[in-house]
């Protein structure tokens, strides 16, 4: 277990160091470029006014600006996350700010430090998604999770342990993995 932390602390560290390196061009072009693949696949995948959950970017991420006005702009119901005192998280409806749970989600958007070609997810160590997610784990109608960074983001494999929830898919400027 220590190695796994390790390895992950290790990973992580390395990938901050690199994506603060990141300047706001590559982050907004990046951006664009991801838009346009997740919007190809969730127009093909879901129906006009399913309920996207999608985050604001940080500012060493991948800008989601983008992303977030052309979900709206395709007629997607966007919804975005909050963080809750109890260090949870909490999702509402960017235009009406009314909660929503998991079952108004037809796809979840998340950002990540690292991603393997598995579908695991790197996060910044604080588990908010892994929880949140976990919390579903075994729900039959379970939205389609998406990972999205960059391709410096991406590895053949992560360190990951038991609470790490898995993505269904993992895209980057340069590549789309589905599982």
């Amino acid at each position: 277990m220590k190695q796994t932390l390790s390895a992950k602390h290790l990973l992580r560290k390395t990938c901050l160091i690199n994506l603060a390196e990141t300047t706001k061009k590559d982050r907004a072009l990046a951006g664009k470029k991801i838009a346009h693949r997740v919007l190809t696949l969730l127009k093909t995948k879901f129906p006009k006014g399913s309920g996207i959950a999608s985050f604001t970017s940080f500012k060493d991420e991948i800008d989601t600006t983008y992303l977030n006005a052309q979900l709206k702009e395709n007629g997607f119901s966007l919804i975005l996350p909050q963080t809750n005192p109890e260090a949870l998280l909490t999702f509402y409806d960017e235009n009406t700010k009314q909660e929503k749970t998991y079952d108004d989600m037809a796809a979840i958007i998340v950002p990540g430090i690292a991603f393997d070609r598995n579908g695991n997810r790197l996060g910044r160590g604080l588990g908010y998604y892994d929880r949140y997610l976990a919390k579903f784990r075994l729900k039959k109608n379970k939205p389609f999770i998406i990972g999205i960074g960059f391709d410096m983001q991406l590895f053949d494999q992560i360190p990951i342990e038991a609470n790490d929830q898995r993505l269904n898919m993992v895209i980057t400027p340069s590549f789309e993995i589905i599982l």
